[in-house]
C-alpha cells in the first residue's frame, strides 16, 4: 500500500512538471497582489417615482462594472452633501464643484449624478481628473450619456497619446457634452467646506457700493398764497392753493457697506448689512404755482373767481447724506450662489438746490431738509469668490415738508447698485 501511494504522488509531480515544460519550460510566476478596487457612487433622483430612480441607478451601476468600477451602494452621498453644503431643497446639487467635494467625502473614484433639469435630465460624471456633463431627455439617453462620459471599457493597455498640437482639455462643448477642466492648484476648491466658508467670508465684509438710477420726481407745496384785485371794488383778495410739480431726472449713489454674509453650512439664509454714503439727484421739474385770481362779473357784480396758475421750469438738485440698513431674504440656490430680495431703509437728511429756469437774479435757492428717508428693494444675486456684482434696485426718496419754506419732494427710481 505504501508503495502504491508513493507511485501516485510521483505521477502527479511528473504531470505537473510536464505541463510547466509545455507552457514554456518555466514554472508559472506567482499571481500579483490585487490592487485596491476603484469604486463608483450613483445619485439619481430625476423621477418622481422612486422605482424608476432605482432602476436607473441599477443600470448605471452595471455600466460602471463594465469599466472596472465597483459599485458602492452603501455610501451615504446625501449625508456627505448635507455636511458640505451641497444640498438644495432636499436634493443633492448637480454642480461639478460641490459634487467633487461629495465624491471625496464618500471616498469614491467616480461620482455619477443624474438630476432633473429645466431642459430635461442633467448627467454629471465627476472623477479624480475633472468633470463632464450632458443634457438629455429620457432615462435611456441618460444611461447612454453615462456610458459615453465614463469612456470605453477599462483595459490594462496605456491610453493612446494625443496627436501633436492637441490643446489641453478646457471648458467648452465637445462631442455634444460639456467639458470642465480640472481645477488648477491656485483655484479655490468649493467642494472643501473650509474653502467654501472662506470664500463667503471674503465675499462679504466691508465693501464699496455704488450705483446709478433714473427717477420720476414729484413736488407739492400746500397753501401757496396768491392775490388778485377785485375789478369791481378794487380790493385785494388773498387766497391759498396747492402748487404741484412733476419731472424726470437721474441720480448716483456712493457708499461704504458692511455686508456679513452667512455660509451655506450655517443653515442661515438671511442677513443684515449697514451702509453710510451719499446720493446725488438732478431733476427737471414742470411746476404750476397759483399766480392770481381771475374774475367773472355780471351786472357790475363779481359772480365767481378762480385761481390762475403759472407755468415754470425748475432744475432741482438733491444731495442726501445717508445712513441705512439692509435685510436680505432668500436662499442658497447652490453652495456658491445666493439669490433673494434685499429690503433697505436709510435716514437721508438732504441739501436742496433749486434753479428757476429763465431768471438771472434770485433764481437759485438752497435749503436743508433734516427729515428725509429712503426705502429700497434689490433683486439680488451674490456669488462666492466673485467681486462686486450689479443688483436691480427700486428706490423711493421722500423729503417731507418739515418747514413752511420747504416743499414736499418725492422721487421714485429704478437702476442698478453694485456690492
Amino acid at each position: 500500500m505504501a508503495f502504491a501511494q508513493r507511485l501516485a504522488i510521483g505521477v502527479v509531480l511528473l504531470s505537473a512538471a510536464s505541463s510547466a515544460f509545455a507552457q514554456g519550460g518555466e514554472p508559472a510566476p506567482p499571481a500579483p497582489a490585487g490592487k485596491a478596487q476603484k469604486t463608483a457612487v450613483v445619485v439619481a433622483d430625476a423621477f418622481d417615482d422612486e422605482t424608476e430612480n432605482a432602476k436607473l441607478r441599477a443600470k448605471i451601476y452595471d455600466a460602471c462594472r463594465t469599466r472596472g468600477l465597483s459599485p458602492d451602494g452603501k455610501a451615504d452621498a446625501k449625508a456627505a452633501a448635507e455636511q458640505s453644503g451641497a444640498m438644495h431643497e432636499g436634493r443633492v446639487v448637480a454642480d461639478a464643484g460641490p459634487l467633487d467635494g461629495v465624491r471625496k467625502a464618500v471616498g469614491a473614484s467616480v461620482l455619477v449624478r443624474v438630476a432633473r433639469d429645466a431642459g430635461g435630465l442633467r448627467v454629471v460624471v465627476v472623477t479624480e481628473g475633472g468633470a463632464k456633463e450632458k443634457l438629455v431627455k429620457t432615462a435611456d439617453e441618460a444611461l447612454a450619456a453615462v456610458t459615453e462620459l465614463l469612456g470605453g471599457p477599462k483595459t490594462s493597455a496605456a491610453p493612446a497619446a494625443a496627436p501633436a498640437g492637441t490643446p489641453p482639455p478646457s471648458e467648452g462643448i465637445s462631442a455634444g457634452f460639456i467639458l470642465k477642466r480640472p481645477k488648477k492648484d491656485d483655484e479655490p476648491d468649493f467642494g472643501d467646506p473650509k474653502a467654501l466658508a472662506r470664500a463667503w467670508k471674503d465675499r462679504g465684509g466691508v465693501r464699496v457700493s455704488y450705483g446709478a438710477h433714473a427717477q420720476a420726481t414729484g413736488l407739492v407745496i400746500p397753501d401757496t398764497q396768491f392775490a388778485g384785485q377785485n375789478p369791481e371794488t378794487g380790493a385785494l383778495d388773498v387766497g391759498k392753493a396747492t402748487t404741484y410739480g412733476v419731472g424726470l431726472g437721474v441720480g448716483l449713489d456712493l457708499s461704504v457697506m458692511y455686508l456679513p454674509l452667512p455660509e451655506p453650512a450655517s443653515g442661515s439664509t438671511s442677513w443684515a448689512a449697514v451702509r453710510a454714503g451719499v446720493r446725488f439727484d438732478v431733476s427737471g421739474l414742470y411746476v404750476r404755482p397759483p399766480l392770481e385770481y381771475t374774475y367773472r362779473t355780471q351786472n357790475g357784480q363779481v359772480t365767481s373767481r378762480d385761481p390762475k396758475y403759472d407755468n415754470i421750469a425748475y432744475l432741482y438738485g438733491v444731495l442726501p447724506f445717508q445712513l441705512g440698513v439692509h435685510f436680505g431674504f432668500g436662499d442658497f440656490r447652490l453652495p456658491t450662489l445666493w439669490r433673494g430680495v434685499v429690503l433697505g431703509m436709510a435716514y437721508s437728511p438732504a441739501l436742496i438746490f433749486s434753479l428757476k429756469v429763465g431768471e438771472k437774479e434770485g433764481a437759485t435757492q438752497s435749503s436743508f431738509n433734516y427729515g428725509g428717508f429712503e426705502l429700497s428693494a434689490d433683486i439680488t444675486k451674490i456669488e462666492a469668490g466673485a467681486g462686486s456684482q450689479p443688483q436691480i434696485r427700486v428706490s423711493a426718496l421722500v423729503l417731507p415738508r418739515v418747514k413752511d419754506d420747504l416743499p414736499w419732494l418725492a422721487s421714485a427710481g429704478v437702476g442698478a447698485a453694485w456690492y
